[in-house]
């Protein structure tokens, strides 16, 4: 801090000059950034002509502002001249425009066909070193310039001139490895595909990715990105023959026919009273019931004329008359013209023959109730040794069978396959029928419905270009060093392992599907 001082003037003897106070001096400011940094990129510059001055006590203070500068404040040192500057930032500005414009159909098109395009695009190329590419794709997290580079590097690196610039331990290679997962991003998906295609399109690349501890994965990714990009119909092909069926529980109605009892029961039975007995047995009153007299007598003479000699029979007229006797609302009458001679309210008696013959009671003694049970069973030709009257009941049982039917599975239908069509069907032991057609033989499987994309197209090369170096014959395979593991024993590790990933990937393509067909055979058995 400095202090200034001003001497006051001498009055001189005589002097005329009036007396004036003397003004007070302003003091200087010593306020931090009081002063300019002087970091302009001017020619002028204070600090910089301090600096080339020789002068030691300017150069200390240029040193002394410029160390401050530095701790205290982003400060650009070595910035490009301010014209140069401005070029590039118009240069940029002008590039982001050309993009944006690009963008646009008709602009791309205009671009295109200028006649300068062509040469910039040249001159930038040549200006980009694969390097640079290569290290902003790999280190970059700015989607836009790792999509740009990956597709620069593509451009370059296919060029056979370039391939000296392709390294095994490439950042672009581990950027493409590391983005390959991404199959929601498109466009960086297609980029990191291309990438590997082009890295090991080049058979050095290739021998050397064989070793790679990502391989495996990156195999199976690339498998993964096949089986993802696929679309599939299913298509169903029934093989079968006709399949001819009837209902499983069956309750057709069937005229009732005169059982062997029924029959020696009736039979000693005088005249009418056996008639009445038999009609009652027989028919049954129904409204708008019919049968043909000549029907009625047929049935009657059928039944007992064998025994006429023995047992006298009634003649047909009478037949016909007890028909009101044993069912009032029947009776005997001639319709229509030409004349029928019918018995009209009445009709066969009928039965649900299915129904009727699982509830029929089997037991081997004409009247159940009449007589009580011994103690051997008699149901049928059961041959059950015999029981004390106490368990006869609980295994009597065993022969009746359940009043609700027995829970089916929701799968099992109501019908029943026949070998054939007309087959007769119930037949007293089911199990002596010959084996149906199946019901259900449809051949089902998957096809493709179109061609894959283009990235999977790209990652099928790739996968086809690892096979044939894993596969490769033991003569042209480097061995096992102190270096190296060798190889093609990884990478047929490596195939075997995704076998039952290749074994669902479909393309219409023949050719391109008999090469899936070659990778799954080779995994199966290790060798081509």
């Amino acid at each position: 801090m400095s202090t200034a001082y001003a001497a006051s003037p001498i009055q001189r003897t005589g002097s005329t000059l009036p007396y004036r106070s003397q003004a007070a001096q302003p003091r200087p400011t010593v306020t931090d950034d009081y002063e300019r940094w002087y970091t302009e990129g001017t020619p002028n510059n204070r600090m910089l002509l301090a600096l080339r001055s020789g002068i030691d006590s300017e150069i200390s203070w240029a040193l002394d502002r410029l160390t401050a500068s530095l701790c205290s404040r982003a400060t650009t040192l070595f910035a490009l001249p301010q014209e140069w500057e401005r070029k590039r930032k118009h240069a940029l500005e002008s590039i982001l425009i050309l993009r944006n414009a690009a963008v646009n159909e008709p602009n791309a098109q205009e671009l295109s066909e200028h006649r300068r395009t062509r040469s910039l695009i040249l001159l930038a190329l040549h200006n980009i070193k694969p390097e640079t590419s290569t290290r902003i794709a790999g280190s970059s997290i700015n989607r836009s310039l790792i999509l740009a580079a990956m597709s620069t590097l593509n451009l370059l690196l296919s060029n056979p001139a370039n391939v000296t610039h392709l390294t095994e331990e490439s950042p672009a290679l581990e950027a493409s490895i590391k983005y390959l997962p991404l199959f929601v991003d498109k466009p960086l998906l297609d980029a990191s595909v291309n990438y590997l295609y082009t890295h090991l399109s080049h058979p050095a690349m290739t021998k050397a990715f064989l070793l790679h501890p990502k391989m495996p994965g990156t195999l199976k990714l690339l498998v993964s990105l096949l089986l993802s990009e696929q679309t599939e119909e299913t298509v169903s092909v029934d093989i079968g023959s006709p399949v001819h069926t009837v209902p499983s529980s069956f309750t057709t109605m069937k005229d009732h026919e005169l059982s062997k009892e029924e029959f020696d029961r009736l039979l000693p039975i005088p005249e009418p009273q056996r008639c009445y007995e038999w009609m009652r047995t027989m028919f049954v009153s129904k409204t708008d019931g019919e049968l043909t007299q000549v029907e009625f007598w047929n049935l009657y003479k059928d039944v007992f004329t064998p025994h006429a000699a023995q047992h006298r029979m009634l003649a047909a007229s009478d037949v016909i008359k007890n028909v009101s006797l044993v069912f009032p609302p029947g009776q005997a009458m001639v319709l229509g013209n030409p004349q029928r001679f019918v018995v009209r309210g009445v009709d066969r008696r009928k039965e649900r023959s299915a129904v009727e013959q699982q509830f029929k009671c089997l037991w081997d003694r004409s009247q159940c109730s009449a007589r009580t049970f011994e103690l051997e069973c008699s149901w049928a030709t059961c041959s059950h040794a015999s029981l004390p009257k106490a368990f006869l009941r609980g295994h009597v049982l065993t022969h009746l069978p359940s009043s609700q039917s027995a829970p089916k599975d929701p799968g099992q239908m109501d019908t029943v396959s026949l070998p054939y069509e007309n087959y007769p069907h119930p037949i007293p032991n089911p199990t002596s029928r010959p084996l149906p057609p199946p019901r259900s033989a449809k051949l089902t499987y998957k096809r493709p419905m179109a061609e894959p994309p283009s990235t999977s197209l790209t990652a099928l090369l790739c996968i086809r270009v690892l096979f044939r170096a894993s596969f490769a014959s033991s003569d042209a395979a480097p061995r096992a060093d102190e270096d190296h593991f060798g190889f093609p024993g990884v990478g047929r590790k490596a195939f075997i392992g995704i076998r039952h990933l290749l074994e669902n990937v479909r393309i219409k393509d023949e050719a391109l599907m008999g090469w899936i067909t070659e990778m799954v055979d080779a995994g199966i058995t290790g060798t081509t």
